[in-house]
């Protein structure tokens, strides 16, 4: 059997868009504030590095899925199992932080001190 490398542009996008998205998100986690614990230092990293990071990481994520689904399904079938799963899986790591972080909010909102 041959395995077909994906020449589609829509699969090439969804992959450079799935790896910008990753690569935004290790920025995050790389990127730490200089005096964690400290207000305006907390601050100032979430309002001028973690948030724009993160919404420039989810727009790429989301970006990266639309041109992963404009692929036709004919097209897909062609395609070797892990060609199908690469944008999947490069997409993941920030569906999954966002959702983490919607449940911590919630968690928090929810709390009674």
């Amino acid at each position: 059997m041959e395995i077909l490398i994906p020449s589609n542009k829509n699969w090439k996008k969804s992959v450079i868009f799935g790896l910008i998205s990753l690569t935004l998100l290790g920025m995050t986690v790389i990127g730490r504030p200089t005096t964690p614990g400290y207000a305006p230092h907390m601050f100032t990293y979430n309002m001028g590095f973690f948030l724009p990071m993160m919404f420039l990481s989810i727009g790429f994520g989301i970006a990266g899925l639309i041109s992963y689904f404009r692929i036709g399904k004919l097209v897909r079938k062609d395609y070797s199992f892990i060609y199908k799963l690469i944008p999947i899986l490069l997409i993941a790591p920030i569906a999954v932080r966002f959702l983490l972080m919607i449940i911590n909010i919630v968690f928090i909102l929810n709390t009674d001190y």
